[in-house]
């Protein structure tokens, strides 16, 4: 080994206690958050389908009737306007299954979410008994060496 004790702060490593985790800087937390995300935006999507839709379109052409083409001769214009509107009356009560299905797997997410913090916390324990285990034996090696 190359590296010497004397190199490394042991008086920084033994100040650090009561470090808390960002979950946020987990990659898997941020997954977890965005399918959190997505399966709020399914909901909505799904409660908003009940919403009556108005849609409209519209269109506009020209066209030549002759037998030989010629730009500058009489163009016959035609223009069209569509509009619409869909009311959603009767659906056999699947749209609020769907919902509540979401919902249930929204609240599967939630738990998920607090397994893994306390996932994350319990690796964070276990490291900080590491390093003060550690340091202890350092110290007691150190005592039997003087």
């Amino acid at each position: 080994l190359k590296d010497k004790l004397t190199d490394v702060d042991l008086v920084a490593l033994k100040l650090i206690d009561n470090q808390t985790v960002d979950y946020g800087n987990r990659i898997e937390y941020q997954v977890l958050q965005s399918q959190r995300r997505l399966t709020e935006l399914d909901i909505e999507s799904k409660q908003k389908g009940s919403l009556p839709k108005v849609f409209g379109q519209a269109s506009l052409a020209a066209s030549h009737g002759n037998q030989r083409f010629n730009p500058f001769e009489r163009w016959f214009p035609t223009s069209a306007v569509t509009l619409g509107l869909q009311i959603p009356i009767y659906d056999s009560g699947l749209r609020n299954i769907q919902v509540q299905q979401s919902k249930l797997n929204l609240a599967k997410i939630d738990l998920g979410a607090s397994a893994m913090r306390q996932g994350f916390d319990l690796q964070l324990d276990q490291a900080m008994i590491n390093l003060k285990n550690g340091l202890q034996t350092l110290e007691t090696q150190q005592r039997n060496l003087d």
